[in-house]
């Protein structure tokens, strides 16, 4: 994608496919991607600083080591999220796992405890499983200070949820890993999501089957072809309005 510098910021001028040569296809998804959320950086950006700032961030969170030390470097970018998109590099990890799985083949017991050397975010609470998360799929503080309101906030899951009744961040049952492996695909079939987690409050009193779909309905982002599912559980009624 090109971008020239005016009175009202950057503006998209196209798309290319990395020789500088415009394509159809890339056109499309540039368009659709502009509808769902990147147009907000062109309207919203003063300066140039404050732009390339918000480019980093798609960088970072769309792929994998793209962003070191506050800049851009594509020669590093490993194209989606790896795992040290999450655990931070894995270097030694790995050099460690391998230490110790030397150490088995000879006989030598090493303890649980001993470090792994790497970042593991499960180890977070409910509060700060949704803070990290939210760094890329976007927090309550992020959407507040973005003023992100109406149907456009639907796809920013942790500050969905945050809104629900029933978040408590002391009670992991509802963290993003309570219903979200992220070492797995994501689970797009609703049904799936009825035998977890736990549930913590009474039984439903009108079924026992399709909760998510219920009480957590698919919401279509207009102009982006796409339903998200509304992460603000709640009684979800025909006709109400979007809740913020």
């Amino acid at each position: 994608m090109s971008h020239r510098w005016g009175d009202a910021g950057a503006h998209a001028d196209g798309a290319s496919d990395g020789a500088g040569r415009r394509t159809p296809a890339l056109d499309e998804a540039c368009a659709t991607d502009l509808q769902t959320g990147a147009v907000f950086i062109f309207h919203h950006a003063s300066r140039r600083s404050e732009l390339l700032e918000l480019i980093n961030d798609c960088f970072s969170c769309h792929s994998t080591a793209a962003v070191g030390q506050g800049q851009l470097q594509l020669d590093k970018m490993t194209p989606g999220i790896t795992c040290e998109g999450c655990h931070g590099a894995g270097e030694k990890h790995v050099l460690a796992m391998k230490a110790r799985g030397e150490g088995r083949n000879r006989g030598e017991a090493a303890p649980e405890s001993s470090d792994r050397q790497i970042f593991n975010p499960g180890r977070f609470d409910t509060e700060g499983l949704t803070q990290f998360c939210g760094a890329c799929h976007r927090s309550w503080i992020q959407v507040q200070m973005l003023g992100i309101r109406g149907v456009e906030n639907v796809r920013f899951q942790p500050y969905r949820i945050f809104k629900s009744k029933c978040y408590d961040h002391r009670d992991k049952r509802i963290g993003c890993t309570a219903c979200h492996n992220p070492h797995e695909e994501l689970v797009t079939d609703a049904a799936y999501y009825d035998a977890a987690p736990s549930r913590k409050a009474p039984g439903c009193p009108k079924a026992r089957q399709d909760c998510a779909s219920c009480h957590m309905p698919k919401i279509e982002l207009p102009g982006a072809h796409y339903k998200f599912t509304d992460h603000r559980i709640r009684i979800a009624r025909p006709g109400d309005p979007y809740p913020n």
